[in-house]
């Protein structure tokens, strides 16, 4: 038959750095879910808590006492150490695998994405220096991430604030990141 049209979607690759830039909880939610069906776990929830520290496993993160309750990260359920974190952006400043699709879309301190107007005044000294992926739902702010240190090195960190108040919480983040 004649072809009439077609449509196809962007990339993978294309997709999570949209999602992590844009912090897009549904298009993490989708991701998440398309990777449980893709290891054979199902698409439901308790499917994601089966594949996705698997999937993590694959690059060497010991997955212990992770809990993934949605792919969005909107759920307090979820249970995501600040030593897991630092692990995983340790793996992904360093590119292993196909991680460095995370880290170039993720947000860059008063330059883009969902930190693109975050780190002034006193904090901006850290614009362009910090590398992060932002996180807030209604008990917590979150930033972790990559930090380039005067001296040369990067640094891994992960900041958590919980029962927090947003935009008080987002000073605070941005200053110990600074």
């Amino acid at each position: 038959a004649v072809i009439l049209g077609q449509v196809q979607s962007a990339p993978v690759s294309t997709q999570v750095q949209g999602a992590v830039r844009r912090s897009d909880n549904v298009e993490a939610e989708m991701l998440a879910r398309l990777t449980a069906i893709r290891l054979g776990a199902g698409s439901s929830f308790e499917a994601l808590q089966a594949a996705i520290p698997q999937a993590l496993r694959s690059y060497g993160l010991d997955t212990t006492g992770l809990v993934i309750a949605d792919g969005s990260g909107l759920s307090d359920d979820n249970g995501v150490s600040g030593r897991f974190l630092t692990a995983l952006f340790s793996k992904i400043d360093s590119r292993e695998a196909n991680l460095g699709v995370l880290l170039d879309g993720l947000p860059v301190a008063g330059e883009s994405g969902t930190l693109a107007s975050r780190f002034s005044g006193a904090n901006a000294v850290a614009r362009g220096k910090v590398i992060a992926k932002t996180g807030w739902i209604d008990s917590g702010n979150t930033l972790s991430g990559l930090v380039h240190a005067a001296d040369g090195t990067t640094l891994t960190f992960a900041f958590f604030a919980l029962d927090s108040q947003r935009d008080p919480a987002r000073q605070a983040l941005d200053t110990i990141t600074t």
